[in-house]
């Protein structure tokens, strides 16, 4: 199974070594979305609209490709990708989207059914797999999954995108269940009102509990967010994600330094053998002038050994010797 789609990092190789699994994937120069929602917060600044419909319409389009997928034979794959969220949103600097991270997907095809990965177990217990606050309520009751429950995910990604918070994120992992499952969250007008009332409607549509009242496949969702993510007078979507992803401190390269043998304690210099910063400027010295000699200490006078003392009782090898001066 291998997705081609410009927006789904690729995964080129996958296997053992010694023991040890890896895997190859593409490398995505930028950041993920959940970097740039928490610096968002910190500053209280909230994503622009036009910039949150095209990323979620970027990620609808990687989306609906992978649920299209067939196999050889034309057979649907039915491939979930089960864990949309921020952190598996990467942005780059050149301001393309793309989904990461579809090692919890599944092909109903290729792994056998549901009953083994995922629902509810002989034992009663429901077995779970990725974020709780970004579950589908059919996920978190143990039911069947299908490409509606990526759909309601990214409807939450698109809320927190909106609104700078997870509509169910919760303190305890028992609520958030609870609310994830009756789909219960405050309106995106209330807690942001200069959202269009078109944008409002398409992120409750997805964030419907039943799966039949949502969307009925990502192609159109992403069909409803393309006329919000149009060109407009401040720069189209693109452009302002590409400013977005360049947060204030993280494009500043770092400084360079090369790690040398030091050739003494007073004096640093640029040439093999030592450990020097490296001088951007021309007229920086490369060496420091060396320090003054300390000034001299004063010498005691020769101490006087075996001075006979006055006293007729004590001998000359008793006698005291005058005491050293002090300096």
């Amino acid at each position: 199974m291998r997705l081609s789609h410009a927006n789904v990092v690729q995964v080129f190789d996958l296997g053992r070594v010694g023991g040890a699994l890896f895997i190859a994937m593409e490398y995505v120069q930028g950041l993920d979305l959940a970097t740039l929602l928490a610096w968002n917060r910190r500053r209280n600044a909230p994503v622009a609209v036009s910039v949150a419909g095209y990323v979620a319409a970027e990620v609808a389009k990687g989306l609906d490709h992978a649920h299209r997928r067939r196999d050889e034979q034309m057979r649907p794959l039915g491939i979930v990708h089960r864990d949309v969220s921020p952190q598996n949103v990467l942005l780059s600097y050149e301001g393309e989207v793309k989904v990461t991270d579809f090692g919890i997907a599944k092909a109903r095809d290729i792994m056998g059914g549901d009953e083994d990965d995922e629902g509810v177990r002989s034992d009663g217990r429901i077995s779970i797999r990725g974020k709780y606050a970004y579950l589908a309520p059919e996920q978190a009751s143990g039911g069947a999954t299908d490409a509606r429950c990526d759909i309601f995910s990214l409807g939450i990604v698109m809320y927190e995108m909106l609104a700078g918070s997870n509509p169910f994120a919760a303190p305890t992992m028992f609520e958030t269940l609870r609310r994830v499952r009756l789909a219960e969250h405050p309106p995106l007008e209330l807690a942001r009102p200069d959202v269009p009332k078109e944008l409002a409607a398409i992120v409750a549509r997805a964030l419907a509990q039943k799966p039949e009242d949502r969307y009925p496949d990502a192609a159109r969702l992403h069909d409803d967010l393309s006329p919000l993510s149009a060109p407009r007078a401040s720069g189209s979507a693109p452009t302002r994600l590409r400013s977005a992803a360049r947060l204030p401190g993280r494009s500043a390269p770092r400084p360079r330094w090369r790690c040398l043998r030091p050739t003494s304690r007073s004096t640093r210099t640029s040439r093999p053998g030592s450990c020097a910063r490296r001088s951007r400027s021309p007229t920086r010295p490369t060496s420091r002038p060396p320090r003054p000699a300390p000034p001299p200490r004063p010498r005691c006078p020769p101490r006087a050994v075996g001075v006979a003392s006055r006293a007729p009782w004590r001998s000359a090898s008793t006698a005291r010797s005058p005491r050293s001066c002090s300096t």
